[in-house]
């Protein structure tokens, strides 16, 4: 894992993935689903869902990131951050970083509060998390909207004057969804449209869109560590073509970013490697931003989230 991270930056899909399933030799992971919020990595799936998890076999969560980190592939350091939990959930990464020893039980401390924890098969783990649109998103909840909405690939509500428009997934065709969305984005002053947990796809789908959002004057578009991949061409693209103002958190994906990657299975280990085949370069040649950076920068805490509460959009929703 370290020496295949070494080709980052815009490079996150070259790397090992502990929940691929194409992993001859199964990985383990620890029942958990883990965010870092700005006021600390909480629980928001599992057992111990709502608590701030502090250290993991007595070291202190901030060294096990920095321990982790070397070994995650990564486009810039929204979507590193992204993927640093999830690594440290698992069981092979934690024994070879020296954080407790061997595939078995671990002491997890949260707050004021210690569990000993068992991990699970990697697959067992996806089917426990099965919720949320890959590894490094939020779950599925009541609420705010986007979450609530998070397996549709489009969607679109009105509230008012202001037309809210959900794409989660690059794999969905848009054509049918485009001649909807024309006729709705006449009708309002404001359009959003939230990629906060689109992790790409295909991106040769969204040109409709884009055609779309060029002829909206007043569009906000809602960016975080989750837009990745073709989904970064994508928010990279709109910035190109229209006067969009981006709000949230830099995208995870880059700007001018390899892709497409193929599989390799490692002989020894069993594992199966991601290695990217193609350099997409959608912000030009000269562009060396790592990231579309939100013109107004959002973080939601751990209160926002189990709260049900959307500063970001809502902070797109205030913006003039």
């Amino acid at each position: 894992m370290r020496l295949v991270a070494l080709v980052s930056p815009r490079n996150g899909h070259t790397g090992i993935f502990p929940l691929d399933p194409g992993h001859r030799r199964t990985l383990h992971l620890y029942p958990l689903r883990l965010y870092e919020f700005v006021d600390g990595t909480h629980v928001v799936g599992g057992e111990h869902t709502g608590r701030r998890l502090v250290a993991i076999s007595g070291v202190p969560l901030e060294r096990v990131a920095r321990l982790v980190r070397p070994l995650v592939p990564y486009d810039n350091g929204s979507s590193l951050g992204a993927k640093v939990p999830y690594f440290s959930l698992v069981a092979e990464v934690l024994d070879g970083l020296g954080v407790g020893s061997g595939v078995r039980a671990r002491t997890f401390t949260f707050d004021r509060q210690e569990a000993e924890l068992q991990p699970i098969p990697a697959r067992e783990y996806g089917t426990a998390f099965d919720d949320a649109r890959g590894p490094t998103m939020l779950p599925r909840r009541a609420s705010p909207l986007y979450l609530a909405r998070s397996r549709r690939d489009l969607w679109m509500r009105r509230t008012d004057d202001v037309l809210h428009v959900g794409y989660n997934s690059t794999f969905a065709p848009t054509e049918a969804f485009a001649r909807r969305l024309a006729r709705a984005a006449r009708e309002v002053r404001r359009v959003i449209v939230d990629l906060r947990l689109n992790g790409g796809g295909d991106n040769t789908t969204y040109g409709p869109l884009i055609d779309v959002f060029a002829s909206v004057d007043d569009l906000a578009v809602l960016i975080g560590r989750g837009t990745f991949s073709a989904a970064g061409n994508f928010a990279t693209e709109l910035g190109l073509a229209t006067n969009a103002i981006f709000v949230g958190e830099p995208t995870g994906g880059g700007v001018n970013q390899y892709g497409d990657s193929v599989d390799r299975r490692l002989p020894a280990t069993g594992w199966n490697l991601h290695v990217a085949t193609l350099y997409h370069e959608k912000g030009g040649p000269h562009d060396r931003r790592l990231a579309v950076e939100p013109d107004i920068h959002v973080e939601s805490t751990s209160e926002d989230f189990f709260a049900g509460r959307d500063p970001v959009l809502d902070a797109a929703t205030r913006a003039t």
